[in-house]
C-alpha cells in the first residue's frame, strides 16, 4: 500500500475507537487480502497520526517471543525516541472469510500481553479478512482488560 503522506495531514486528531476504525478502514480500502500481515500507526499524543505505516508481511501461523521481542524494540525506540509518538495502533489482516479463527486468538492474544508487558500504550487492535474490518477487544479472547491474562 501506498498513500500520499498528504493524507494524513487531513486527518482528525484519532481519540476513539471509532476515529481508529476509520483509518485503518480508509486505509484498507477494498478488503482482500493475500497472507497474513500486521500494519502498525503510530499516534502522537495529540492524537495526530505520524505518516508512516508499518506493514510486516507474511507472518506465520503463530507469533513467537522473537517475533514480539522485535516489534516491542521498534515500536518502543518509536514511541520513546519522539515524544510526540505516544501510542500504536495495529491491524492483523489475513486472507479467509471466518469472523474470528484460533489463529487470530493468538495473535491478538499474544499481541494484547506483549505491548502491555512491554507498557506501550496501544489502541484496541483491529482484524480485517476478505470480508470486514473490526475491532477485537481484549474479553473478545479471553483477556481480563484490567490485567490482560486470561480471566
Amino acid at each position: 500500500m501506498t498513500r500520499d503522506p498528504s493524507y494524513f495531514d487531513d486527518l482528525p486528531p484519532l481519540h476513539t475507537q471509532a476515529d481508529v476504525t476509520a483509518v485503518w478502514t480508509h486505509l484498507m480500502g477494498e478488503l482482500g487480502f493475500g497472507s497474513r500481515s500486521l500494519w502498525v500507526l503510530f499516534i502522537g499524543r495529540d492524537g495526530h497520526a505520524h505518516p508512516a505505516v508499518m506493514k510486516v508481511e507474511q507472518l506465520d501461523v503463530r507469533p513467537d517471543d522473537l517475533f514480539c521481542a522485535n516489534l516491542m524494540q521498534i515500536c518502543g525506540n518509536f514511541v520513546d525516541d519522539d515524544p510526540a509518538h505516544g501510542r500504536v495502533a495495529m491491524l492483523l489482516t489475513r486472507p479467509g472469510r471466518a469472523a474470528m479463527t484460533e489463529g487470530d486468538r493468538v495473535w491478538v492474544s499474544m499481541l494484547y500481553r506483549t505491548f502491555r508487558r512491554a507498557g506501550i500504550a496501544a489502541e484496541p487492535l483491529h482484524l480485517a479478512n476478505d470480508e470486514e474490518l473490526r475491532l477485537v477487544a481484549v474479553d473478545d479472547v479471553g483477556l481480563d482488560p484490567d490485567l490482560g491474562e486470561t480471566g
